[in-house]
């Protein structure tokens, strides 16, 4: 969403077994849910999100340009509490590393310099295309859509998944959702597979 800081266990699949640090680049969407579900859940699965101070200016930004109404202090406070609910969340010194990298959009060379320097084993990101294997796999990071992320993780850990889903529901009171409604709001911003396999736990959430 995944944060990073980390111990010395790398891993490389959907899931670092230990310790792993992960790389988050968040679309407004599904950032609380991603955010929230590392910090109920991140001692049982021993992974932790990370972020660069850019994707805060990028998101916030892109989210006024699509939405212009919206109050940039409130998208600030919302930037604050995401870096104070995730302990180490901002990795620091990768600038000068950027300008060596090759992907193929320059302008998300921050992200994978910032995965580097923070020893990540995934980028969570929806721009799956902008991260080919053949620009990352030889620094040992996996790439990772945010659904993919949390369907595996809802497989490898129902309950404390589910009850983070519950906390977050039950926190949207303007207006409140339905369980139906809510799920179909996550199918909406990206998380398909993770809304449909949780159809089954609808009386847990």
């Amino acid at each position: 969403m995944p944060s990073p800081g980390f111990s010395a266990v790398r891993a490389c699949g959907f899931v670092p077994p230990a310790g792993g640090r992960i790389g988050f680049t968040p679309p407004s969407a599904v950032r609380g849910k991603c955010v929230r579900h590392s910090t109920v859940t991140g001692r049982a699965v021993q992974y932790r999100l990370e972020w660069p101070a850019d994707i805060h200016r990028e998101w916030i930004d892109a989210l006024l340009r699509n939405e212009p109404h919206r109050d940039r202090a409130a998208l600030e406070r919302t930037r604050g509490l995401m870096d104070r609910a995730t302990r180490d969340c901002l990795v620091t010194g990768y600038e000068r590393l950027s300008p060596a990298l090759n992907l193929p959009d320059p302008d998300d060379r921050h992200v994978l310099a910032a995965a580097i320097v923070g020893r990540c084993d995934a980028i969570i990101t929806c721009n799956l295309r902008d991260f080919p294997e053949a620009a990352v796999a030889s620094y040992g990071i996996a790439v990772q859509h945010p659904d993919e992320f949390l369907s595996n993780h809802l497989d490898l850990i129902p309950g404390p998944f589910c009850e983070t889903v519950r906390k977050i529901r039950a926190r949207l009171m303007v207006p409140p959702l339905s369980v139906q409604d809510y799920l179909a709001t996550l199918a909406g911003s990206g998380l398909a597979v993770t809304a449909n396999e949780l159809i089954r736990f609808s009386d847990r959430l």
